[in-house]
């Protein structure tokens, strides 16, 4: 006895047919859900990036001032011990690495919700957040979130690429999530030659202990290590021909000298 019976040509083309109909009409929904979320659902940003010393944190402050002289309320999150925070030139709202850490038991966006002072009638206030590179997946969707919610405007400043020239994964969530109607990417002075437009932070070894690695190009190592936390390194701005240059001994002696 034959199990299998043979299916009529006519019969499977029409089958064939209606699968095809109903794979271009999911592809085309599909694509279409797609590009609304991308061209329409992003909340809007502007993100500033560069390597070290290329006048992020000058730029920060500038566009802070301009913001807070527009009559705006300005809220600043602050990644690291940067000399904006050091030297405490805050905005009217500051959320400090301490205030980040000292709140375990909080996300950021309900860190934020507390801090938020948005007077009746008035312009709602803008965030500005430094040292982006170094948000949390978790922190990105809590200010996508709150921003959202208070239809407010994010400022991203940070570093692009880690010292192995990796973008940081941050940075890359950060624009994958919002719609970036303002890049500005900033370049500095390349340590070695004096290239104006360097674009890469590279890592050295510096250390008492080891002092013949000193000035040494760092080729691996874990991505995030703070300089000046214990650790015995340095980052220096350096051009695409110096990447992978050690330091020339001069020159270190001039950039560890104490001022």
């Amino acid at each position: 006895m034959n199990m299998f019976k043979r299916i009529p040509k006519t019969s499977a083309r029409a089958t064939l047919g209606k699968i095809a109909l109903i794979c271009v009409i999911l592809m085309t929904s599909s694509y279409g859900a797609k590009e609304s979320y991308g061209t329409k659902e992003r909340i809007s940003a502007s993100l500033t990036v560069g390597p070290m010393f290329s006048g992020k944190s000058a730029k920060l402050i500038d566009d802070m001032e301009s913001c807070k002289e527009s009559g705006k309320t300005t809220i600043m999150i602050s990644y690291c011990q940067t000399p904006i925070v050091r030297s405490r030139k805050y905005p009217e709202i500051a959320i400090t690495p301490q205030a980040l850490s000292g709140k375990e038991s909080e996300s950021l966006y309900e860190t934020l919700e507390s801090y938020i002072r948005t007077p009746s009638g008035g312009e709602p206030p803008e965030i500005f957040v430094d040292e982006c590179q170094f948000m949390t997946v978790a922190d990105i969707a809590d200010i996508e979130r709150f921003s959202r919610k208070h239809n407010i405007s994010i400022n991203f400043y940070g570093l692009d690429m880690d010292f192995l020239t990796n973008p940081w994964p941050a940075i890359q969530n950060i624009e994958g999530r919002f719609n970036i109607q303002k890049l500005t990417k900033l370049t500095s002075t390349c340590s070695i030659c004096k290239d104006p437009t360097a674009k890469y932070t590279a890592r050295y070894h510096f250390s008492v202990e080891h002092p013949e690695i000193n000035g040494e190009r760092c080729r691996t190592g874990d991505l995030i290590v703070i300089e000046g936390s214990g650790h015995p390194f340095i980052y220096q701005p350096v051009c695409e021909d110096c990447l992978w240059k050690d330091l020339p001994f001069a020159l270190l002696e001039d950039i560890t000298r104490p001022k």
